[in-house]
């Protein structure tokens, strides 16, 4: 893949991994804190206002050399699973 290539898919994939990540927060959230504390529910710039303080405080760190867009896929994979998992949980509630 050329370096251009890479920076295009990245201007793509990352605003929609972004929205990815805030809707799969405001899923869980209608799901487990609406109903326990009676909080608002929470909307999607808020959402991924909240990822990004939480991204910005917890630092990730990669002991693998590996390509931006396999951080990409990882990252993307583990959201729909935590989705799929809180979805399963919540049908316990």
């Amino acid at each position: 893949m050329t370096k251009g290539t890479e920076i295009f898919l990245a201007i793509l994939l990352v605003p929609w991994q972004l929205v990815w990540r805030g809707w799969v927060l405001v899923r869980l959230w209608h799901w487990f804190v609406v109903p326990q504390f009676g909080l608002h529910e929470l909307r999607i710039p808020f959402a991924l206002g909240i990822c990004g303080i939480v991204s910005f405080l917890v630092p990730i760190f990669n002991d693998k050399k590996e390509k931006w867009w396999e951080g990409f896929a990882r990252s993307t994979a583990l959201s729909g699973v935590t989705l799929l998992l809180g979805w399963i949980f919540q049908l316990f509630i």
